[in-house]
């Protein structure tokens, strides 16, 4: 899995962060007296940062990676690449007397496994550590997970807990909190035994032995209460009545899945029970699985078929094949997964339960296969027995190599013949090279097959020269069984790979026929498949194993280039260069991206060619020239160039330039006129003849072309040249023949001009008058294309010029989001964007058959998983009601092929059930009571929000018994966060909504404070800002905007703007979010007008400069003057009096 993910993310707005999650501290307790400085039980290490630092912490391997404080709360132990962990955290000393004591600690790992224990000892020394607590080897458990065992100290003392990493190299974390120890009562009976689970299927029976005695060894009279609950609900007819000692069978039915069994004695002492430690042990209920499985068989898998699958990681690297909910696109369908190694090639068997083939003959096995990002592979056998000697032995059914399928599912197949009743196991074996990626296997099948299934056609002779050839598929004439077919005629199924799309060719013909398949492809490597079919006399089809030949389509023996050349030696260009390391050195020509390179041998001088395809030169007469852009790195190098007749060292007879020394880091051109002894074909060989131990020497383009004269055409004009706007491998070239000569004469009117246009895939010709303005479309290759164009008439040819153009498909920009917000009813994420029209490179993307992908982030995985692929510029990311709310991940990627994936814009944003009123938060134990809380913010260096004490920040915001408060700050001169509060629906509140806030104000040090909110279809409202009336912490209470009553969601974002930049501290002690009581308001309301009766305050809304006067029963005004949007008057409990314009009302006030 990897520990890291790099994309290209684009940001929102906003800048989004989850707020700081702290940990409650519970201090132990010191031993008092003097000189002591133990603690005493009962001792309990969060850890604090402070109590991490009373611990002694022992590199013992020295390599700098040991435990650390996390600021989670947690004890975490640090990985190295290439160390096994040895390493110890010693927590100070804990005075234990002697007696029973429980201890118990919480652990999880990251995606690795990991090797740790917990001891206990009388030094902090790993010798002294002689009492293991806790032991896990080879453990991975993302999630916490809570252990408990009880000792017994027979010697008063000072102890010390040790935690103890000693996991392979190159793992990753381990991570221990909540660290216990408390004594135990020695008058408890001793904690009851589970002594047995057993369950077939869903039904079972746990078996609990009682107590016998208490911790003093105390012999147990009477009988004992035996309370046995499963996942914290009691069993039918607990708790029982036992005796000592008993052991007590408990039958049950459950569930599929994980649960938790707990048991617990409880014994009457003169009138008092005495309760035990509880045990619990968490076991899994399965589905009934039979083994052996009858054919037919079907594995979807769910995590019970996984269960009883054999993992062998016989490479013994981690990770291996694993159980996954999310098998490739689709995330509700699951899958057996491998996860690869970085540092091991694959060598990791899955092999199914045992398969019972109750008849000899033919079975098919068939699976889905998926992979994510990478070629991986793969291969089954079928074997008698589950071990990797006969598994390896067997020989595979199906082979995949290097195949990726990019997050979709291929069905693949493979037969095989078992020649009596048997057991047999299918085993499957990754066998991908190290650092690929994630290779899926889902919805195995098993079926006997009819015996009649022919055998695979054979693929034949593959004939081509150029890219007109044939493919020969020989027909089979025996079945599977090795009997004779009974038909007279078979037929074949031939599919060609390579292209943009495959070829399928369908052909028939008598048994063993040799059928010849004629077809044009393009250059570059193909795979040929087939499979035989035929009909029996019942009409049942049956269908052969499918068999496949990869072959290379290279350019026709009879190709040759034209006049004028050029070459820039592109990777294609690079490809038809016949390359001879003459003196076996294994330093040679090699493509690179500044062109053809040479690399040096540190004791061998270069003797290296790289000869071209034929040109063609066509008058002996006529004087040619060369001309080559070159460069060298550090050193001095050297070249010569021959022509000859044929691609061979010994053909290479005439130098046409030769480059005794080069040094120049900068482009040099070098350029030589030559003839040749007769017209015809001729190879270009550029050979490196540089002295050893030199460096890297590039020749970056060459142009032969006739050499020029002063009658010679002039260049053309207005060259340009325009790719195939969907993307195909084409491009339109334009041009004015010229109108004078080199001379700058005028060429005759009347004169035929012969331009020569060359890109590299074609070299055409097209001829008109000077002046002329040509328009014509050559081939192109993939990617970026030198195109020259040159015109010649009879004295000659004229200058190249030469323009380029990127034809195929660009790889599209990442698509820019519009909009990321929450659907109406809250239970989605609805996003726009815009349309992508443009590539990275500035080429063509073909935006009528662009294609938008929407991935969500997995956690668990670290890995994204596609959730659709449209084609529009929308979508609605949805999850089912009920679902809590929380955070999601999501990105957007835009591609017009399967291999132009634009970079990925990504997102957090909420989904799920808005929640219930009312809603509030006191940060309770240092921790968010509301953790889907976030930030945004606008600023640059936007400000840092964290849980602190208040009176770290100011001495006078100090609150009883530590509690914490949400305290926002920056380091810059200025910055504005708003804190967004969960949503929650306001669709039950009849008498309205109030929203309350404690914060802590001063002159100069609080930022500006106001809060916001709005809902579906909205923008934000102000709701109402907290003024500082005086020092010290203040409580606000702004009634909800009626427009934003009877909503589904509702989101409520505190603002604050740090105007005085790093002296601003932002305090909030709590907030809440509350239905209104009933108000007792007796009369109709204004129009617009709210009145609300909350705790000590009257909230108005809607009353914005009108009079509005309140007085208690007395008559007494409490308030008067003009009304706002939104206010606020504190006013008595009980029954108040409300004018507004005239209008009265009764309010109660809490």
């Amino acid at each position: 899995m990897p520990k890291a993910e790099e994309t290209g993310k684009q940001e929102p707005s906003y800048k989004v962060q989850k707020v700081a999650s702290i940990q409650r501290i519970n201090a132990p307790q010191r031993e008092e007296g003097e000189g002591s400085t133990a603690y005493t039980v009962p001792f309990n290490f969060t850890p604090t940062e402070a109590q991490f630092n009373e611990c002694l912490i022992i590199d013992a391997n020295e390599d700098g990676k040991t435990w650390t404080y996390d600021t989670d709360g947690y004890f975490k132990s640090l990985y190295s690449m290439s160390r096994a962990a040895d390493d110890w955290c010693m927590l100070p000393a804990i005075h234990l007397t002697p007696g029973p004591y429980k201890f118990s600690a919480t652990f999880k790992t990251k995606t690795d496994v990991e090797n740790f224990k917990i001891c206990l000892g009388t030094a902090q020394t790993a010798e002294a550590m002689t009492r293991t607590l806790i032991q896990h080897e080879g453990y991975c458990n993302q999630t916490d997970v809570t252990e408990s065992v009880e000792i017994t100290i027979d010697t008063e003392g000072d102890y010390y807990i040790g935690l103890y990493a000693y996991s392979a190299a190159n793992k990753y974390y381990v991570w221990v909190k909540d660290v216990k120890l408390e004594a135990i009562d020695t008058t408890l009976p001793v904690t009851p035994e589970i002594k047995s689970i057993d369950f077939t299927g869903q039904t079972g029976t746990v078996t609990v032995k009682v107590p016998a005695q208490n911790y003093q060894g105390d012999e147990i009279t009477g009988n004992v209460s035996l309370s046995v609950k499963v996942d914290g609900t009691d069993v039918e007819g607990s708790p029982f009545t036992c005796t000592p000692g008993e052991e007590k069978a408990i039958p049950m039915t459950l569930e599929r899945g994980y649960h938790t069994v707990s048991a617990q004695a409880t014994i009457n002492v003169n009138g008092e029970d005495k309760v035990s430690e509880p045990t619990s042990e968490t076991f899994r209920v399965t589905k009934l699985i039979n083994i052996p499985m009858s054919v037919p068989v079907y594995i979807e898998p769910d995590e019970d078929d996984f269960s009883v699958m054999t993992i062998i990681n016989n490479n013994e690297s981690t990770p291996t094949w694993e159980f996954v909910e999310n098998g490739g696109l689709n995330k509700d369908k699951t899958a057996v997964r491998y996860n690869y190694s970085y540092t091991a090639d694959a060598d990791d068997w899955c092999i199914l339960p045992a398969i019972n083939c109750d008849q000899a003959g033919l079975y098919e096995f068939s699976m889905m296969f998926g992979t994510k990002y990478s070629n991986e592979c793969m291969e089954v056998v079928i074997s008698d027995t589950p071990d990797v000697e006969a598994m390896a032995a067997a020989t595979p059914i199906i082979t995949i190599n290097d195949e990726c399928t990019s997050d979709e599912f291929v069905q693949k197949k493979g037969l095989f013949t078992t020649d009596a009743p048997k057991t047999v196991y299918v085993g499957l074996h990754a066998t991908s090279p190290k650092s690929r990626s994630f290779l899926f296997v889902r919805e195995m099948r098993v079926n006997k097959i009819d015996d009649l299934t022919p055998l695979a056609p054979q693929i034949g002779t593959i004939s081509f020269d150029g890219f007109d050839g044939s493919i020969d598929v020989i027909l089979p004439t025996k079945t599977m069984t090795n009997t004779d077919i009974t038909v007279s005629e078979v037929s074949a199924k031939v599919t060609v790979s390579g292209e943009e799309y495959p070829i399928y060719k369908y052909v028939s013909g008598a048994l063993g026929a040799t059928v010849n398949i004629p077809l044009t492809l393009s250059k570059g490597q193909h795979t040929v498949s087939a499979y035989a079919y035929y009909s029996k006399a019942d009409g049942t089809e049956l269908t052969s194993p499918e068999v496949e030949q990869t072959f290379t389509v290279t350019r026709p023996s009879s190709f040759q280039f034209t006049l004028p050349f050029v070459t820039h030696f592109s990777e294609e260009d690079v490809s038809d260069l016949t390359i001879i390391d003459n003196n076996n050195d294994g330093k040679t020509w090699v493509y690179d991206a500044s062109g053809l390179k040479y690399p040096y041998h540190s004791s061998n001088q270069a003797d290296d060619w790289a000869i071209t395809l034929p040109i063609y030169f066509p008058d002996a007469s006529k004087t040619y020239n060369i001309s080559v852009d070159c460069k060298t790195a550090s050193f001095a190098e050297a070249f010569d160039i021959f022509i000859g007749t044929s691609p061979e060292i010994s053909a290479m007879t005439q130098c046409i330039l030769d480059v005794p020394e080069l040094k120049s880091s900068n482009t040099v051109n070098k350029t030589n006129d030559f003839t040749v002894p007769a017209a015809g074909r001729y190879y270009v060989g550029i050979h490196a003849k540089s002295a050893a131990d030199r460096y890297n020497l590039f020749i970056q383009s060459l142009t032969i072309a006739q050499a020029t004269s002063e009658d010679s055409p002039d260049m053309v004009n207005n060259l340009t040249a325009m790719p195939d706007q969907t993307g195909a491998l084409s491009a339109t070239v334009e041009f004015n023949m010229p109108l004078t000569k080199r001379s700058e004469q005028q060429l005759d009117p009347a004169e035929d001009l012969t331009a020569t246009i060359t890109t590299p895939a074609e070299t055409k010709t097209v001829t008109g008058k000077p002046g002329a303005h040509i328009s014509t479309t050559v081939a192109a290759v993939n990617g970026v294309n030198n195109i020259t164009v040159s015109v010649a008439n009879a004295a000659g040819s004229s200058e190249i010029v030469e323009v380029s153009a990127r034809c195929g498909l660009d790889t599209p920009k990442a698509p820019k989001l519009t909009k990321a917000d929450l659907s109406e009813d809250g239970l989605g994420v609805l996003l726009e964007w815009e349309p992508v029209t443009e590539g990275i490179n500035g080429g063509v993307v073909n935006p009528s058959a662009m294609m938008y992908r929407v991935s969500e982030w997995d956690e668990d995985d670290q890995d994204w998983y596609a959730v659709e692929h449209l084609a529009g510029t929308s979508y609605e990311y949805r999850v089912s009601a009920g679902t809590p709310l929380d955070f999601v991940k999501l990105s957007l990627e835009a591609y017009n092929s399967t291999s132009t994936n634009s970079s990925r814009t990504s997102i957090t944003a909420l989904a799920g059930e808005p929640k219930t009123l009312d809603v509030e938060e006191n940060f309770t134990g240092g921790q968010l009571d509301q953790p889907v809380t976030y930030i945004l913010s606008t600023s640059t260096t936007a400000p840092t929000w964290s849980l602190e004490l208040p009176g770290n920040v100011f001495e006078a915001a100090a609150l009883e018994g530590g509690q914490k408060v949400l305290v926002g700050k920056t380091t810059a001169n200025s910055g504005d966060s708003g804190i967004v509060l969960p949503i929650f629906a306001t669709t039950n509140a009849a008498y309205g909504v109030t929203f309350t806030i404690d914060a802590y104000m001063t002159e100069n040090t609080t930022p500006t404070m106001a809060v916001y909110a709005r809902t579906f279809g909205t923008e934000r409202q102000l709701v109402g800002n907290l003024e500082r009336q005086s020092d010290g912490w203040a409580t606000y209470s702004f009634a909800l905007p009626a427009d934003l009553l009877n909503r589904p969601w509702v989101e409520i974002m505190i603002y604050s703007n740090f105007i005085h930049g790093s002296a601003d501290y932002a305090l909030i002690k709590s907030y809440s979010v509350k239905a209104n009581p009933d108000t007792g308001v007796e009369e109709t309301l204004l129009g617009g007008v709210n009145v609300f009766g909350a705790n000590g305050t009257i909230l108005v809304t809607g009353a914005d400069g009108m009079n509005v006067t309140v007085a208690d029963t007395a008559g007494k005004v409490i308030f008067s003057g003009k009304g706002a949007a939104s206010m606020s008057i504190p006013a008595m409990a009980g029954v108040n009096i409300v004018n507004i314009d005239g209008k009265v009302y009764k309010v109660i006030v809490r």
